[in-house]
């Protein structure tokens, strides 16, 4: 046995694991996650920091579900910390201000 290593699907391990509710629970969060996101995307059409940033995070999600279906990997946490990210007003405007002070000068 190899230490760290796991079965190659993550959402089996998961029901091995915990069972199946917690399964379907995380199983369910990813889908109600993307499906927030993608209304978040089409919601803010005007805005393209929040749509853009939406998009990045569909990304994430997405690839996680891949990558949680082929690696045998059992250490695959950071997209749990991309359900938890949703950008408010004040974080707009934070990144936004950081965004214009590093962006070059035009001469």
């Amino acid at each position: 046995e190899l230490k760290g290593r796991t079965m190659h699907n993550h959402f089996i391990q998961t029901a091995v694991d915990m069972g199946l509710p917690a399964a379907a629970a995380m199983i369910g969060a990813l889908l109600a996650s993307l499906w927030h996101l993608e209304r978040m995307r089409r919601g803010h059409r005007d805005d393209p920091f929040v749509a853009n940033l939406a998009v990045c995070l569909q990304a994430c999600l997405i690839g996680y579900i891949l990558t949680g279906m082929f690696v045998s990997i059992g250490t695959i946490e950071l997209p749990y910390i991309a359900l938890a990210v949703e950008p408010t007003v004040r974080h707009r405007r934070r990144a936004r201000a950081l965004l214009q002070s590093v962006r070059p000068v035009p001469a």
